[in-house]
């Protein structure tokens, strides 16, 4: 299946093929639509350890309010002959340092262990735990919603223009960020149990990150995207920038093989941040207003494409 999303709709798509002529064989069809959502839709992930009623799938959906819903997503392959069942929103749960996002990331596979990265219009990231909320359980017109809603338990702050993209690294323990300010950022994830004390030094505060741990400088204009890949024994940071450049840059020594070594996300004084402005190659040719994602694919005879 293939979930789509853009604007402030999410579509579950099924994709079918006949093994024997897969180009000439492939049908994509419409299975599920949400209706049209309240805030733009910044990011959508399955929820592989939850389910409702006759086994519907469910998701997560990032909206751009910094808010959190989950959804079910009835299929033909789930509801009963006889039985109509249309989407419903389960709950929904809103941060409570609400703000405008440009970018919003989701990471886990169930309600209880999601977390959120917040990319603001005020140059910082939030991070911040749905399961965190407090009192679920009381229901609106059939939706649940958290009577207090969780605080961000970190705040990344840095960089000096807007947010445009946030990423999880593949195992939580990093964020990946780009900007307006023409950099790309990598950031450690501070521990959820760690937290800084408020002011009068008794309730558990925010979490202050400053700088990041590695600073991208070169693109001439907004960086739109950041990416992560391997390549035979080496890892690559792929950023994709309004100057209509892409550029490759070595990933830093705490990566390996795409995915960020364990026991080090907790630990904020491992080294000082490093700032990085030599790419290993810049790749251009790209013309007009940029160029917006940057992503990896295998070719079908096994090679990596960018």
């Amino acid at each position: 299946a293939l979930v789509i999303w853009g604007g402030r709709r999410v579509i579950l798509a099924a994709i079918q093929c006949d093994d024997s002529n897969f180009v000439k064989g492939r049908l994509t069809r419409s299975v599920a639509v949400l209706p049209l959502l309240a805030h733009w839709v910044h990011d959508v992930i399955p929820l592989s350890h939850e389910t409702v009623i006759y086994g519907q799938p469910t998701v997560a959906v990032g909206l751009a309010d910094n808010s959190v819903e989950q959804w079910n997503m009835p299929t033909r392959a789930t509801v009963k002959v006889g039985v109509t069942i249309e989407p419903t929103c389960i709950r929904r749960i809103e941060c409570a340092m609400r703000s405008v996002l440009y970018s919003l990331a989701l990471y886990g596979s169930s309600m209880d262990d999601l977390k959120v990265a917040g990319g603001t219009i005020f140059n910082e990231i939030q991070l911040w735990a749905p399961s965190d909320a407090r009192n679920i359980g009381m229901h609106v017109e059939r939706v649940c919603l958290a009577k207090e809603r969780p605080k961000p338990w970190a705040a990344l702050s840095g960089h000096e223009g807007s947010i445009l993209r946030v990423r999880w690294a593949s195992d939580g323990g990093h964020v990946f960020s780009t900007s307006d300010d023409r950099t790309a950022r990598i950031w450690r994830v501070p521990s959820r149990h760690k937290r800084d004390l408020d002011s009068n030094g008794t309730t558990p505060g925010i979490n202050k990150n400053l700088g990041g741990v590695v600073t991208l400088y070169g693109h001439s204009s907004r960086v739109w995207d950041l990416h992560v890949t391997s390549l035979s024994k080496k890892t690559l940071v792929v950023t994709a920038g309004e100057d209509c450049t892409v550029r490759l840059w070595n990933a830093p020594p705490f990566t390996s093989l795409g995915k960020i070594c364990k026991g080090k996300s907790d630990d904020l004084d491992l080294a000082d941040d490093l700032f990085v402005d030599e790419p290993l190659a810049i790749l251009r040719g790209h013309r007009g207003r940029g160029v917006w994602r940057a992503m990896t694919m295998l070719s079908p005879s096994g090679e990596k494409l960018l």
